[in-house]
């Protein structure tokens, strides 16, 4: 089983916008920060700027207020900006309705909705339509660099037909995106960072035209006072990375100490249901686990994997991985059964975000097939 240990690293996670710290997930806490129903003109409300075709320097797009059915349209190159400020969970509906490019330079229509990060980097998905319908419509997840690096593509999907027309929602919990179309998730895709903030939502048309009936953007409130925990912030980063040093030295013992004096600190910056918390006592279990002692481990990682779920979600990737940790320990006590469940749902969540190819998948087939 040690082969297994490779996909968790040792989690040294600093909080990531300066002196801003969200409050822990699902804390009611949550505000609505743009709830446009378009009932008068809102073009006042968003920064409008050109979107450039490849080759070109700008191209034509833009924007009215359709009176008469309280709407907002879209069409040609451009990109509706609006600034925010939410924590590191937020929800983003928009009442859609998609007219295809006919007669498109470009030869399909593009609506891309994301979320700017205080990371610097923008990511979402793109909404994709070829005007001639010779391919099928596609949904891809993207995330967009501002240092000129490369489009990452993070999952590139079909759609079986036409860009249907209502609700859809945009998700974001601490960089696992999420999109929904009349309450069905339809697909997810991992950014693999915790605690980045969101800035400001894009709503960017490439062709074709889309029409805005409503929007709404609730988001986990940000709280500033981080700044009076400097002191323990500091010195648990510190004890955390000395943890981490020993650890590779194979100095477990001392490992253990520091992990567990970071943990103490954790949980003063943080609070005791704070994801970086529930990250800190992992670190604990995965130390006793190089030890051999996988029975202690099962405590603090039952407790990282109740706030995990709490904080980031029942299907995030780093909850996920608690839940495949805590198969190792049940299987290496003895407790089969209870190993099996876990990394089937582990393989189920797996399979729902990363895609069939991810080689974690095929590794825990192999590991369910053995224990039937």
């Amino acid at each position: 089983m040690k082969h297994h240990a490779r996909l968790y690293c040792f989690c040294i996670v600093a909080l990531s916008f300066g002196a801003a710290r969200s409050l822990p997930a699902q804390s009611n806490e949550w505000l609505t920060l743009i709830h446009e129903t378009f009932e008068e003109n809102p073009i006042g409300r968003f920064h409008l700027n050109p979107v450039a075709l490849p080759g070109k320097i700008s191209t034509g797009g833009k924007s009215s207020w359709l009176k008469d059915q309280e709407a907002y349209r879209v069409s040609g190159y451009l990109s509706v900006l609006r600034p925010v400020q939410a924590g590191p969970h937020v929800d983003w509906r928009l009442s859609l309705t998609f007219v295809p490019a006919t007669n498109d330079p470009a030869g399909f229509s593009r609506t891309k909705l994301m979320f700017v990060l205080f990371n610097r980097t923008v990511a979402g998905v793109a909404l994709v339509s070829p005007s001639a319908h010779v391919a099928p419509n596609r949904v891809r997840f993207i995330q967009e660099f501002p240092d000129g690096r490369p489009t990452r593509i993070l999952k590139d999907m079909p759609l079986d037909d036409r860009l249907p027309g209502g609700d859809w929602v945009l998700r974001y919990r601490h960089g696992l995106l999420t999109l929904l179309k009349g309450g069905r998730d339809l697909a997810r895709a991992d950014l693999q960072f915790l605690g980045v903030a969101v800035a400001g939502v894009v709503w960017q048309q490439e062709g074709g035209e889309a029409i805005c009936r409503e929007m709404v953007l609730r988001g986990e409130r940000i709280v500033q006072d981080v700044e009076e925990y400097q002191k323990e912030h500091i010195a648990a980063t510190r004890l955390t990375e000395e943890a981490k040093e020993l650890l590779g030295k194979h100095q477990l013992e001392d490992a253990l100490i520091k992990a567990r004096e970071a943990n103490k600190y954790w949980r003063l910056v943080c609070g005791e249901e704070h994801y970086v918390t529930a990250n800190s006592q992992v670190n604990i279990a995965m130390i006793l686990q190089r030890m051999g002692n996988h029975g202690a481990a099962l405590e603090p990682l039952q407790d990282a994997l109740k706030i995990h779920e709490l904080t980031l979600g029942k299907q995030h990737p780093r909850t996920v991985q608690d839940r495949f940790q805590l198969g190792q320990c049940y299987l290496a006590e003895g407790e089969t059964g209870k190993a099996r469940k876990l990394w089937t749902e582990c393989r189920d969540d797996w399979l729902a975000i990363y895609g069939p190819d991810y080689p974690f998948i095929r590794r825990l087939d192999i590991l369910l097939l053995k224990r039937r």
